[in-house]
């Protein structure tokens, strides 16, 4: 334990530290108004460490308090009445905060589908456009084989390369 910070001391008539079996110093105990104080940081989630450093005790101390059965209720009524309405005002705003944020992503969603459809739609429309052209290519193909077949039965002129029935 890291007693350096320690300045409140038990002193013997001498103006000596009062040191016990283990070789510490002795703090004084703390008064009901630390003891209260404690209370209500320890209910806030600070450290008991923290603590015993800002009261220069040990850290000894702070834990006793902690653990006292009375300082759990007194702990917990605080936190009833001053912390739990405090965070109950931090929980609605983060609340309604969350529900703006997923208004938004709901309206960027549905534009998102509303796009991919269009997209998806355009794509179709591109596909059987392409299917057409295909068609479209391999029936005039046939057409000009047709008619330079045509050509060089009645004429014999060979204008060429066709698909022949031979």
């Amino acid at each position: 334990m890291n007693e350096k910070h320690l300045r409140r001391k038990v002193l013997d008539k001498e103006g000596n530290p009062v040191i016990n079996q283990f070789g510490h110093a002795i703090t004084p105990e703390l008064t009901k108004n630390e003891i209260t104080y404690v209370e209500q940081e320890l209910a806030k989630g600070r450290s008991v460490r923290g603590l015993a450093i800002e009261l220069e005790t040990t850290e000894t101390r702070i834990k006793q308090i902690r653990d006292n059965k009375d300082s759990h209720t007194r702990m917990m009524d605080y936190q009833k009445s001053v912390l739990i309405p405090a965070k109950l005002d931090t929980l609605i705003e983060f609340v309604l905060k969350q529900s703006e944020q997923i208004d938004e992503l709901s309206k960027s969603l549905s534009k998102l589908v509303t796009e991919q459809g269009r997209v998806r739609k355009a794509l179709y429309l591109k596909q059987i456009g392409e299917a057409k052209l295909r068609t479209d290519n391999r029936n005039l193909k046939n057409e000009r084989d047709e008619l330079r077949k045509l050509l060089h039965k009645k004429t014999g002129i060979d204008v060429g390369p066709y698909k022949r029935d031979d």
